[in-house]
């Protein structure tokens, strides 16, 4: 998609130039040929961006196919699970996986009700596909519609946060990692809160985090972390 987006601005580049000498060119056979040379040009712009598109629209479809694969296989193992014990008639371990499918399910719909598609499906793929930690959604938002905008402008940079945690994570099979995100509202402003619990590659970590701190724009930040241990809390004004 790089390779696209690159083509494209050289061409719309190439058309302002030959523009501009049309402009200054007297009229002529140069003129007439620099115009052929225009409508190629804008032709060829048209069938890249249309191939852009085309090529943006398949992979927006393989991501939300890949994401029902992995809900659906997740949703099976749990079943499975359910039905093998209840023929054992392990009723006790039953009670456990059912609550835990339906904490699960709470997750989910909490992550719904922030009004802001593109950031929803981000953080239900990530609670899927997530092989670093356990991932946690919290929302006790009164009226998440009131902060609609300001999560829609910090959405991209939400989501580089989170991927952080993905990137530096230290994935172990004696390690339970967990991610929690909480979205709450004090005194009539968006807080949203992650705690991490688990082992991470703090240094990395803090070093790319700082830059995108940088990058919020009227938003407070708290954090405390350790080796650990972290917890980042972003205030929006």
């Amino acid at each position: 998609m790089g390779n696209w987006k690159r083509i494209s601005l050289i061409t719309e580049l190439l058309v302002l130039l030959l523009l501009v000498i049309i402009f200054v060119t007297s009229t002529g056979w140069l003129t007439r040929i620099l115009i052929m040379i225009t409508v190629i040009i804008i032709i060829i712009h048209f069938f890249v961006t249309k191939k852009q598109r085309s090529y943006d629209k398949n992979q927006s479809i393989s991501e939300t196919l890949n994401f029902i694969h992995h809900y659906q296989h997740d949703l099976m193992n749990e079943l499975q699970l359910i039905f093998g014990y209840i023929k054992l008639k392990k009723f006790d371990k039953l009670i456990f996986i059912v609550e835990k499918l339906k904490h699960s399910i709470q997750h989910e719909r909490n992550i719904t009700k922030l009004n802001v598609p593109y950031l929803e499906f981000f953080l239900l793929k990530m609670k899927t596909k997530s092989k670093s930690y356990q991932f946690k959604v919290e929302e006790s938002l009164n009226s998440p519609e009131k902060f609609t905008d300001k999560l829609k402008d910090h959405a991209f940079l939400l989501i580089d946060l989170l991927n952080l945690f993905e990137k530096y994570a230290e994935n172990t099979y004696d390690t339970d990692n967990e991610l929690t995100i909480d979205f709450f509202e004090e005194k009539q402003k968006l807080h949203i809160a992650f705690e991490f619990v688990g082992k991470i590659k703090l240094p990395q970590f803090k070093k790319d985090l700082e830059l995108i701190v940088t990058k919020f724009i009227d938003v407070k930040v708290k954090q405390e972390m350790n080796e650990k241990w972290i917890s980042i809390e972003l205030q929006f004004d």
